[in-house]
Parts: structure tokens; C-alpha cells; sequence
């Protein structure tokens, strides 16, 4: 049984027991005729860079909708393949996002959606499909806007997808992206600022009393209240934030940060940013590590970051070997065994395993949905908010946000360049809004 304990608003989950169970909803009679609904999955399937992941999520989309026979309930699901990617992009952009979304709409044979891959992509898709009450579950894309509100420092103003930076949403609120006033999407993996607690937590359990932040964005990061709420709970002090662009350093600039983290006295450091361009923000963040543990610093190191792309550990070997990174996707190796099983059916490993296992964990929270509706659009989007289910993710319910119950996010460790799986906890928390 999971223990909890309340946070002031958060709950962090200790010892999650999952139980292994199928996806929900069961078969129904065969009939002459079943009637047919379709389902949509919509990557970037010109995309060099992320073509295994994809490939890896429309393998486990597939494998679902095979384990069910081909149904959900009374319906036969017949899946679409859809490209959230223009040919001439070859990735999901957010310029190109809401077009496609809104030709895909069109078609009154697709009651739900797996998908997209990115934070950028969905808010372009999703307001376009909530237009036309088609809900969207995307395995992936984990930034909080879409489903609670989360405060930052200097957050506000108009809701807009940053040229700059593709993945920056600071500012929108999920009344943003539904202008019918009905929610229509919900995510399996955790999201972004759930990692702000959890990260609170493993200073706290590593003994750090005293943390220097360094955030892409400055005060107007996802991670940095939730952090601060449960830091001020377990007693740890933040004792500096550097932002932004502190991961476009000059010689200069570092050693002005370096001084100010070591002048602080500080026994952690808490590395915040999600970004497009990950290789980009890690090749900037090196020289400040090297630098620090050059002058002396010896305390313990958090990332918040997407661990897929990230390149910190071959940038900065000596740097990080110890320090810790959080991640919004649970590792394969803390979900149930059904979802190892699942995987090794697939014959996929490492990364690619865990995107077919959350690809169909999204597809079973649709065929969940579809089996509890009369089939239409409406009635497969008031199901998806009762969603209940043991399954490969283990147990896991889609509440009124949109957000899964619990959210659990993995904690890893650098350990000789590799990352080792630590611990998993679980977050619930946000608001609506």
C-alpha cells in the first residue's frame, strides 16, 4: 500500500505499490455488424531526429489497440496514422500544429487522439480539436498549462509559444487553449512542475540544507514554486536564483556565477530548464560545473531535465558524475512487470521501451474512454475524466483536470556517465483554472 504524506497541497507518495492489471473496459459481444469509431495518432513522422521514438510509440499504440482484438467495448477502433510534422519541417512545429490539427478534426470518424510528441505541438492541436469535442491523450508532452494553473515569479500576460524557444508556455493558464469552456486532454506522464516537489524531497533525503537554484527562465520556471513551497517545508533554504539565459555563458559571466554559488555557501544546486534545444542548453551548463567542482564545490546536484536528448553527462563526465536528474516518465524497471513484458514482446530497450509502453498507456486511457461512451465525440470526452484503470503504468486515473492521479516522477543518479535508477514518488497537486 502507498504511503502518503501531505505537503501543504502536494502529497508525496512513498513506497507505490502497483498493482499489475489489464486496461479497463471489457470486450463486448461480437455482433454482425459492430459500429466503427477511429482513432488518431498524430506524430512527427518526418522527423530525423525523433524517428525511433515515434516509430517506438506507434509500435506500442498498435500493440494496444492488437491486445483488445481490434475493439473497445461495442466498437471496432480502426487507428489512423496521422503526421503532426510537415514534410517541408520535418518536426512538429508549432506554426504548422493548429492546421493540422483542425484538417484532422474534420473527419467525424476520429473520437480521440494519441498524441502529439511535444509541448509546442499540443498547443497547437489541442484547442484545435477541442473545437470539434475530440479529446487528445498525449503519452509525452508533459508541460502543466493545458490541464492546472502553476504559479511563477514573473509569469503573465499574453498566452503565447515563445519563437525563441518552442517549449516556453509560461503565461498560459488551460482557459487559454479551450474557448468552447470544455477541457479535452489529459497526459499519462507526469508534468513539469511535479518535479519541483520531488526534487525538494531528494535534498532533503541527501541532507542539503542550503540550495543555489540555476533556471533557464529565471523566476518564471514551472519547477520553481512548487520547489520552493516544499523547500520551505523541510527546512532547506534557497539561497540564490540565476536566470535567465545562464546557460549561454561567456568565460566571464561563469566566473561571475561561480563566485555568487560559492558565496552563498550553499550545499546544492538545483538545475531547472526545458527547452528545445537541450544538446544546446547542456553544452552551455558544462563550463559553470567544471568550474564549480575546479574551485572547490562539493554539493549535491539536482537536475529537472529531458533526460532523452540531454548531453550534460559526456560534456562534464568528472562534473556530474553523482548528481541526481528527475524525470516526469517513471523507469521501465519501477513500472510493473507487466510493462517489462509488454516491452520485451516488442523486442525494445532503453528509452525506446518506456515510449511504447507510455504510447500505450495513452491508447488504453482512449479505448478506457470509448468503452464507457454511446461512441459519440461528447460522450468518449465526459468518460475520459472517469478513467480508472491497473495497467502497464500501474494504477492510474484521469481526474477532472486532465492530469493522471498520481503523477509519478523517477529519480536517477549519474553513475560512471550512465543514469541509475534510484526511486519513484508520486506528486499530486495544481490547481484548475
Amino acid at each position: 500500500m502507498a504511503a502518503f504524506v501531505r505537503l501543504r497541497g502536494w502529497v508525496i507518495l512513498a513506497g507505490l505499490a502497483l498493482v499489475l492489471a489489464g486496461c479497463g473496459g471489457g470486450l463486448a459481444s461480437p455482433s454482425a455488424a459492430p459500429p466503427t469509431v477511429s482513432l488518431l495518432s498524430l506524430l512527427p513522422r518526418n522527423a530525423p531526429a525523433d524517428r525511433r521514438d515515434v516509430q517506438a510509440i506507434e509500435t506500442g499504440i498498435e500493440a494496444s489497440i492488437h491486445a483488445h482484438g481490434g475493439r473497445a467495448g461495442a466498437y471496432m477502433v480502426n487507428l489512423v496514422l496521422g503526421n503532426s510534422s510537415e514534410p517541408s519541417l520535418g518536426s512538429e512545429s508549432w506554426q504548422s500544429c493548429p492546421g493540422i490539427g483542425a484538417r484532422y478534426a474534420r473527419d467525424p470518424q476520429i473520437v480521440g487522439v494519441v498524441g502529439p510528441l511535444t509541448d509546442a505541438c499540443a498547443a497547437g492541436v489541442v484547442p484545435a480539436f477541442a473545437q470539434r469535442d475530440v479529446i487528445v491523450v498525449s503519452p509525452t508532452a508533459d508541460a502543466p498549462v493545458f490541464t492546472h494553473v502553476v504559479a511563477v515569479g514573473r509569469g503573465g500576460g499574453v498566452c503565447q509559444v515563445s519563437q525563441q524557444n518552442a517549449f516556453s508556455l509560461v503565461g498560459c493558464r488551460p482557459a487559454d487553449f479551450y474557448s468552447r469552456g470544455v477541457r479535452t486532454y489529459a497526459h499519462v506522464a507526469a508534468s513539469v512542475d511535479q518535479q519541483g516537489p520531488v526534487a525538494a524531497a531528494t535534498f532533503a533525503r541527501l541532507g542539503v540544507k542550503r540550495v543555489y537554484v540555476l533556471a533557464a527562465d529565471g523566476e518564471d520556471d514551472w519547477m520553481l514554486a512548487p520547489f520552493r513551497e516544499e523547500a520551505r517545508r523541510l527546512g532547506i533554504r534557497i539561497v540564490g536564483v540565476a536566470g535567465p539565459n545562464v546557460y549561454e555563458p561567456t568565460r566571464k559571466a561563469i566566473r561571475k556565477q561561480v563566485r555568487a554559488v560559492l558565496a552563498s555557501h550553499a550545499d546544492g544546486l538545483f538545475l531547472v530548464g526545458h527547452e528545445a534545444d537541450p544538446a544546446g542548453r547542456d553544452r552551455g551548463l558544462a563550463p559553470y560545473l567544471q568550474e564549480l567542482r575546479r574551485r572547490g564545490f562539493s554539493g549535491r546536484i539536482v537536475g529537472s531535465f529531458w533526460l532523452s536528448n540531454g548531453l550534460l553527462t559526456e560534456f562534464a563526465p568528472q562534473a556530474t558524475e553523482g548528481m541526481f536528474y528527475t524525470s516526469t516518465r517513471v523507469a521501465l524497471v519501477a513500472l510493473p512487470q507487466q510493462a517489462t513484458a509488454f516491452a520485451a514482446r516488442l523486442n525494445l530497450h532503453g528509452r525506446y521501451a518506456l515510449d511504447a509502453v507510455y504510447g500505450a498507456a495513452a491508447t488504453n486511457v482512449l479505448l478506457d474512454a470509448i468503452s464507457a461512451s454511446n461512441g459519440t465525440r461528447a460522450g468518449v470526452r465526459a468518460a475520459l475524466f472517469r478513467v480508472r484503470e491497473n495497467g502497464l503504468l500501474g494504477e492510474l486515473a484521469i481526474d477532472a483536470n486532465g492530469d493522471p492521479e498520481p503523477a509519478r516522477v523517477s529519480v536517477f543518479q549519474v553513475r560512471r556517465g550512465a543514469l541509475v535508477y534510484r526511486r519513484t514518488l508520486g506528486v499530486e497537486g495544481g490547481t484548475g483554472g
